[in-house]
């Protein structure tokens, strides 16, 4: 497990994962002047394994010493669960960390207690390699997506948190119900046409916000990477 996966530990952030599908926001705040892509200026048959570990909150003073997701207790009710990439289902299971990223990527998905995908975390985004990947003449891993409940409507994509062309797999845990304009043409295109153009990325987050615990359609996505240093947020709604 590398190291970088201790920053989704942060007491704020991961409570209101373990609690709740609709608080992520009050708990994470964004100067949404700052925003986008160009303005952005800031100074990650199934098979489970449940965490061990129980150190208590308390203890965990410095994040940097953290070695391992399952050292925090505030994960405790979760379980590791492995998912094959290209697995269909639109089911997800509640409380799990799932690895959405293709062959060696280590890219991190997480659910809530109602199943809900609420965060993905990547230490770093590896493009996807025509040359080294079975990749399709589309362009993807995968002839199809998992069929998230939501997905059925028109208006709305079988949308990956990181894309195809970015290393993701198109199993439920990296794909949501998304707005069509916005995952072709809109602010999720956009960014993941910079990570593609940087030739990858460091330290993305995805934060992924629901109106109510029922629905697996989100209302709101907070997406943050780092290219060269440089620190960018996309923080957009899932409506055009």
């Amino acid at each position: 497990m590398k190291k970088y996966l201790t920053i989704l530990c942060s007491a704020t952030v991961i409570t209101s994962l373990c609690l709740s599908g609709c608080g992520i926001n009050e708990k994470k705040t964004v100067d949404k002047n700052k925003v986008t892509l160009e303005n952005a200026q800031k100074e990650t048959p199934q098979k489970e394994t449940t965490i061990q570990k129980t150190t208590t909150q308390e203890t965990v003073k410095d994040l940097n010493d953290v070695e391992n997701i399952a050292d925090l207790n505030l994960l405790a009710d979760h379980k590791w669960l492995e998912v094959e990439g290209g697995n269909l289902s639109g089911h997800r299971e509640p409380n799990v960390i799932v690895d959405i990223g293709y062959g060696d990527r280590d890219y991190y998905a997480i659910t809530n207690e109602y199943g809900q995908l609420v965060a993905v975390f990547a230490e770093k985004i590896i493009l996807q390699d025509d040359d080294s990947e079975p990749v399709l003449k589309s362009g993807r891993y995968y002839s199809d997506e998992a069929k998230v409940p939501g997905t059925e409507s028109p208006t709305l994509d079988e949308g990956h948190v990181i894309a195809d062309s970015l290393g993701g797999v198109s199993n439920a845990y990296n794909i949501t119900p998304q707005d069509s304009k916005v995952n072709r043409y809109g602010a999720q295109s956009d960014l993941e046409s910079a990570i593609r153009k940087a030739g990858g990325c460091t330290d993305f987050s995805a934060f992924i916000t629901y109106p109510d615990t029922k629905t697996q359609t989100p209302n709101h996505y907070s997406i943050e990477y780092t290219i060269d240093g440089q620190t960018y947020y996309s923080d957009f709604e899932n409506a055009s």
